[in-house]
């Protein structure tokens, strides 16, 4: 399986692993300076399909944008935010991007940001072109609040109360009997953070811009399913004759079921994650979700406060995906063992109308497909899928009804 809309971390990611790729020893990203204004800051996040997305204000009429919130990104701003607030530049780095063409990657300084009353000073950040990428454009995002500006301040995620709050000083977090902490290891140029679970032994980092639950190598899953930590559940496949933002999506992305996961003194059970080639291991929002992370970067130490109510479980429904593929709607994956109707369908095929939403193609393509996946597909009452697809091969157009799987699928 694939979740309804993980390939926007591929969206995301792409910028950064492109970025840690090459050339690392000579990028140079500051830490940002932060002053909160009072003892403790609660800012109020937004979630869209489980990203976390904040207000901030830029400029000097502090003109609001939205930012996500992303642990295991560098900070960034639009081509527009940058031109607007004339941003200095802080260096340019050369660079080997998508097939092996060169890029120049531009960092500014940004003098102030600010997040509720809490001010990010002399912040470097990476100069992104936002319209480029649809998803990001749909979503209205206009930057990122990477992990070089939160590794400066303490800060608390409770992304079920929707807020992540900044302090001044570390005792405004009392840690309570049911939390335990881990050390935390800042890795690369952005510091993102990485922490060590104890029961399969793994290095994951944790990202706050990857929306699923939890990501493993294909290595990981070879060696858990060989040493009897897990057992396979399921598997994807991908279309990779074209991929969204010039990469292919996996050919093959196998779902696992830890029976078992240790992290930071909390017992996981019968913990789903995807493991495919080419990924590092994550942990992403929906699993943090069910808990409140509280960060002390000085100290180089993360608490979990597990919430009363968890779910561990991602809920599959169609066994299959969609992605805005060279201005059409696609198919970009379909389960190896799919719900009734899917049977029929194939990757790559162009998605023209989804329950009544019709997805307009090429140039003139909108974000309806987009509504559709945040919105209607989420509805616990909908039982099926009635899809008008085209076979971009044979031009035949034919109309198919899915029908949803169990939720969740795997127990």
């Amino acid at each position: 399986f694939l979740y309804l809309w993980k390939p926007m971390k591929y969206a995301i990611a792409l910028l950064w692993i492109t970025l840690l790729s090459h050339s690392v020893f000579a990028i140079k990203i500051k830490q940002a300076t932060v002053e909160v204004s009072r003892e403790t800051d609660t800012v109020n996040i937004d979630f869209k399909n489980e990203m976390p997305l904040v207000k901030v204000k830029l400029g000097k009429k502090g003109k609001s944008y939205t930012f996500l919130i992303d642990t295991g990104a560098p900070t960034a701003i639009s081509e527009e935010i940058a031109d607007l607030i004339n941003a200095p530049v802080d260096f340019e780095q050369s660079m080997n991007a998508l097939k092996e063409t060169k890029s120049t990657v531009t960092f500014v300084r940004v003098d102030s940001l600010l997040a509720g009353e809490t001010t990010f000073k002399n912040l470097t950040a990476f100069v992104w072109n936002n319209k480029e990428t649809r998803i990001i454009s749909c979503l209205g995002i206009d930057g990122i609040l990477g992990s070089n500006a939160l590794n400066g301040v303490h800060h608390q995620m409770n992304w079920r109360e929707g807020q992540i709050i900044f302090a001044d000083k570390a005792k405004r977090f009392a840690q309570s009997h049911t939390e335990h902490h881990v050390k935390v290891h800042y890795v690369g140029v952005q510091k993102a953070p990485y922490l060590y679970s104890e029961k399969p032994h793994l290095f994951f980092l944790l990202d706050t811009g990857f929306n699923g639950y939890m990501d493993v190598s294909a290595t990981h899953r070879k060696e858990l399913l060989a040493k009897s930590y897990a057992q396979q559940i399921n598997a994807t496949y991908g279309n990779t004759s074209e991929g969204a933002f010039g990469i292919s999506t996996p050919d093959t992305v196998y779902a696992i079921q830890l029976d078992s996961f240790r992290l930071a003194g909390q017992v996981i059970p019968k913990l789903v994650a995807d493991a495919e080639e080419g990924v590092s291991a994550k942990i992403g929002n929906e699993l943090m979700e069910n808990y409140v992370l509280t960060f002390h970067p000085k100290r180089k130490k993360l608490w979990f406060k597990p919430h009363e109510k968890q779910d561990h479980l991602p809920e599959y429904r169609f066994g299959l995906s969609f992605f805005p593929i060279n201005d059409t709607v696609r198919i970009a994956s379909l389960d190896m063992h799919p719900p009734r109707g899917a049977e029929v369908l194939k990757t790559g095929m162009i998605v023209i109308s989804a329950n009544g939403y019709t997805f307009k193609q090429g140039s003139e393509m909108g974000c309806e497909w987009l509504t559709f996946l945040l919105n209607d597909i989420k509805d616990p009452d909908l039982s099926e899928l009635k899809l008008e697809v085209e076979d971009p091969e044979t031009g035949e157009i034919r109309t198919v009804v899915v029908e949803r799987y169990p939720a969740p699928l795997y127990k």
